[in-house]
Parts: C-alpha cells; structure tokens; sequence
C-alpha cells in the first residue's frame, strides 16, 4: 500500500498572503448572502402555502422553470411521460391475455 503525500502551497509573499485571507473573506461573505437568500425562500414560500393554500412543491417547481427558463421543456418532458405512461399502463388494462417475457411471468 502506497502512502500519498498531500503538499499545500503556503505562499512566502505576506502579500500573496493577504489577497488570499481576503479572497477568503469575500467568499464567506457570499456564503453568507446565500444562506440568507435561501431563508427567504424559504419563508417566501412557507408564507404562500399559508395565504394561498399552495403546495410548496408547485411553487418549487414554478420558480426553477422560471429561473431556468425552461417551462416549455418541462412541457414537452411531461406530454412525453404522458404519452409513455398512457401507452404502457392502457396497454395492461387491454391486454387481450399476450404473453409476458419470461421474467415477467405472474
């Protein structure tokens, strides 16, 4: 078994020293908005379940197609599941008795 040596670059430059630190900082300080915006949402959407009695998962789903922007892709996904769905479970339902796959047998 073969042992891996982890090396960290420590800069020598006090100045390369301080970009980074406040690169450090800035990053954190963007960690800190995004928690901050996904409480919002959060709320946001914890406070129109409450007013107007809709399920989150709709408001979910709304918000990442619009953000996205790609409603018609969801669309088009759906009438595609619909038609498979249809297809395969009416299928079942007017079996005329055909043969199952070997694996399929009841």
């Amino acid at each position: 078994m073969s042992s891996e040596q982890i090396e960290i670059n420590i800069p020598s430059s006090e100045e390369h020293r301080k970009e980074i630190f406040k690169a450090i900082e800035q990053m954190s300080d963007a960690m800190t908005r995004m928690k901050a915006e996904g409480e919002y949402i959060k709320e946001t959407k914890k406070f129109i379940k409450e007013t107007y009695e809709i399920d989150p998962k709709w408001i979910s789903k709304t918000l990442k197609d619009f953000h996205d922007d790609k409603f018609d892709k969801t669309v088009k996904e759906f009438e595609e599941y619909e038609a498979f769905y249809e297809t395969i479970v009416n299928m079942k339902n007017n079996s005329t008795g055909g043969e199952n796959p070997p694996a399929f047998d009841d």
